[in-house]
């Protein structure tokens, strides 16, 4: 029997291909290493940028909450509103919120409400919704006598969330439709 010999120009061409396959093989876990490195920052930025969206809206929502907000609107922006995400009672979020600017005011008439509805059968009364007195088509006032103690007031309110540790920072421009005392509208609209 005859031994088989192989031409000398085919010695090691198994191990050039084997050296090929292990540098493609070597990319290809090199692209996916890099890719996903990518995708958990984008997932971690994502989280971090819904953290201060609700950050932002919260300090929102306690502002627009509280009788200051409509009797002072420069008080609001007085302190940092602090938030704790983690729940170890630390604030890991401040939000700042802008003084609050009212850009439009509209007196409501006594038609347009309903008195069985919460909060329009002050605005009926002698008081309006935040308790200051005025006295519809009294002397001094040239109120219409069909006008009510309340207005509907439109407001423009900005919070701006920031994280100290990573430096991430959002801002949020919110408006607000609010009915107050129409004194207290008067003196802090337009």
């Amino acid at each position: 029997m005859r031994s088989a010999t192989l031409p000398s120009a085919q010695r090691g061409a198994s191990a050039l291909v084997a050296l090929v396959f292990l540098v493609v093989i070597a990319f290809v876990v090199l692209t996916a290493y890099r890719l996903s490195g990518q995708q958990l920052a984008l997932a971690g930025n994502a989280q971090s940028r819904a953290q201060m969206l609700a950050a932002a809206n919260f300090a929102i929502e306690q502002v627009i909450s509280g009788v200051v907000f409509l009797r002072d609107p420069a008080a609001v922006a007085a302190a940092p509103v602090g938030v704790d995400i983690d729940g170890n009672g630390s604030n890991d979020l401040n939000v700042a919120v802008a003084v609050p600017s009212c850009y439009r005011l509209r007196l409501v008439r006594q038609n347009e409400l309903d008195e069985r509805r919460p909060g329009e059968a002050a605005c009926l009364g002698g008081l309006g919704p935040t308790g200051s007195t005025l006295t519809i088509g009294g002397a001094g006032g040239g109120a219409d006598p069909g006008e009510s103690q309340c207005a509907d007031s439109e407001w423009h309110i900005e919070a701006a969330a920031g994280d100290a540790v990573t430096g991430a920072a959002l801002t949020v421009n919110q408006g607000i439709a609010v009915r107050a005392d129409r004194v207290e509208a008067i003196n802090n609209c337009i």
